[in-house]
């Protein structure tokens, strides 16, 4: 069978891989500096850490197939410089070609294997100073349309705008820009995300979403948030509100006075927001620590979590 960059134009091999192509999810990964379209069987596996190098790894159930790095540079880098160091540190019994069909901009190495192969390539997007590396496994044959896809798809993101969209693990946010992710986990149906920004009130926003409220969630909503409250907090309103286009309960707590509490911890006051989402089955907790001013805390306007949406087929 010929590989379809090798097949005719009017081929029925052209046709049914353009209409499998076309069939292909893809989902959307935003995260920190980057975003990138890739297969939506493909899952998050490794996503770099506050202050550390930025790398997003996905994988299949059987192998790691996409492998995206990125740092700042102060200058722009030579890639075929860069290229020609990587063949000279490769086995010389390995067969590499140059990548062909490459994305605009792009300049890679096709690494061939006894079966398979692994694509190396490379960008600098000058006007953010972003050099992006990526490694692409192909376990069988490769699918360079479904390859050029991925590439095309690689984009910085404006770190400079209102907000900065973070999305991966199933969770879609929109947060602000002066806001960074400081830590994140993902365990077997809850991912939790938590925020932090240089603000004189704000001191960081979390958000969790939890799946098969069905399962564990024996209870109101209203019963279940008022037990997430830490037990040295007593609760100053509880209420329900509109947020999210969601009808929420929101519960105010702050410290509990005490003759061993410290004077600091008085000027603290806390906000929970939590509502179920019963398109998608899910709950979702939005908390925020902030400091006390008299006023009620409210979360920034421009905070959203995009939970009533399907995930679209992304094509190009």
């Amino acid at each position: 069978m010929f590989p379809p960059e090798a097949a005719p134009d009017n081929s029925l091999l052209t046709f049914f891989h353009t209409r499998w192509l076309m069939a292909t999810d893809l989902d959307r990964t935003c995260w920190r500096a980057i975003q990138i379209d890739h297969p939506a069987d493909w899952e998050l596996s490794v996503a770099s850490g506050f202050a550390q190098p930025g790398r997003c790894v996905w994988s299949d159930r059987a192998y790691q197939r996409l492998d995206v790095q990125w740092k700042q540079l102060t200058y722009t880098p030579n890639l075929s410089l860069l290229l020609d160091k990587f063949r000279q540190k490769q086995d010389s019994r390995q067969t590499l070609t140059t990548l062909e069909p490459a994305p605009a901009d792009w300049q890679g190495l096709i690494q061939w294997l006894a079966k398979g192969c692994i694509v190396h390539a490379g960008t600098f997007f000058k006007d953010h100073g972003l050099l992006v590396e990526a490694m692409i496994v192909w376990p069988a044959r490769r699918d360079s349309d479904l390859e050029q896809t991925i590439l095309e798809s690689v984009r910085p993101i404006d770190l400079t705008g209102p907000h900065r969209p973070w999305k991966a693990m199933g969770m879609w946010l929109d947060m602000p820009s002066e806001y960074d992710m400081k830590s994140s986990s993902s365990t077997l149906g809850k991912v939790s995300w938590d925020f932090t920004a240089n603000s004189p009130t704000v001191q960081n926003i979390s958000v969790e979403r939890i799946a098969l409220p069905g399962s564990w969630l024996d209870k109101p909503l209203r019963d279940w948030l008022t037990e997430q409250i830490p037990k040295n907090s007593q609760i100053a309103r509880q209420d329900m509100i509109s947020f999210n286009n969601h009808r929420c309960e929101r519960i105010i707590s702050r410290p509990r006075k005490g003759p061993f509490t410290w004077l600091g911890t008085s000027k603290s006051a806390r906000l929970d927001v939590a509502w179920l989402c019963e398109k998608q089955s899910r709950v979702y907790r939005v908390t925020m620590n902030h400091r006390w001013t008299g006023e009620e805390p409210l979360l920034p306007p421009n905070v959203r979590i995009h939970c009533c949406w399907q995930s679209p087929a992304v094509v190009g």
